[in-house]
């Protein structure tokens, strides 16, 4: 009898010093959620200070924030992404393309993100891989049909491939996703006089030109464009203007280079 006292006791002990409400595997539980809530957090810490130093020029040691965050968990599809896209910044496109790599196995499981397909699709276009960067380029674009720069690339890839008239297709489509989209304006004018299209070449050109009046490069091209179908007068014109834009950018060179000079005599005289 004295046992069984003895026992009710220890219990209704054990009971007032449980908090009300809380079990002891709801205790544990919460625990354990408190400790995933700290690893995700100190995970996306890291993944910012890597961030914020990759932006000021410390490539390395963002690697290493980037690193340890993967450390931490390595399911982070977005550590092993900035981790690529550092090492890529680096000039290590091997390391870039294994971790855009692993971000996008990651995805496949989460959420899959057209960034990673783009950004390796860079990697391989440095690499000379071409035929992997037109996948991933195609496979972002899928993901995200209004990546306007997915459909650019895939457009070099398919001029480097001599697939012109699929370049034409690609860069219309960047086009339509955004009018003021010069540089695409400028690949589709040069396509398509690869194509022969003298005429859609020269409007591709002037819609560019639209964007970027003072754009010396793609006046000599609107130049060679009218004087080829004939208008000479037109021609001279632009040709004029063209040479005058690149006088005034030749100027603004030097101005910049002497006052770059002065600054630095400033310096050693302190």
């Amino acid at each position: 009898n004295n046992n069984n006292n003895n026992n009710g006791q220890q219990r209704r002990r054990n009971k007032r010093q449980r908090p009300v409400g809380v079990s002891g595997r709801a205790a544990s539980s919460s625990t354990m959620l408190d400790g995933s809530n700290d690893l995700a957090a100190t995970v996306q810490a890291m993944l910012g200070r890597g961030s914020a130093l990759a932006l000021m020029g410390q490539a390395h040691a963002a690697i290493q924030d980037f690193s340890n965050a993967i450390t931490l968990d390595d399911t982070c599809a977005e550590a092993w992404k900035r981790r690529g896209q550092t090492h890529a910044a680096c000039g290590m496109l091997e390391d870039a393309a294994r971790d855009l790599t692993k971000a996008a196995e990651l995805g496949t499981i989460f959420r899959k993100d057209h960034d990673v397909y783009h950004q390796r699709g860079l990697i391989y276009m440095r690499m000379h891989r071409r035929r992997l960067a037109t996948q991933d380029f195609t496979k972002s674009v899928r993901l995200e049909p209004r990546n306007k720069l997915g459909w650019f690339e895939l457009g070099r890839c398919h001029i480097a491939d001599g697939q012109h008239l699929e370049a034409v297709k690609a860069f219309r489509r960047a086009i339509e996703i955004d009018s003021t989209f010069a540089d695409a304006h400028d690949r589709l004018g040069t396509t398509l006089l690869t194509l022969g299209d003298l005429g859609g070449a020269l409007q591709s050109w002037r819609n560019a030109l639209g964007v970027r009046p003072d754009d010396a490069d793609l006046r000599s091209k609107c130049a060679t464009a009218l004087r080829r179908s004939g208008h000479v007068q037109y021609s001279v014109a632009e040709y004029t203007t063209a040479l005058r834009l690149r006088q005034q950018k030749q100027q603004q060179l030097l101005l910049l280079m002497q006052q770059q000079r002065e600054r630095q005599q400033q310096q050693q005289q302190q």
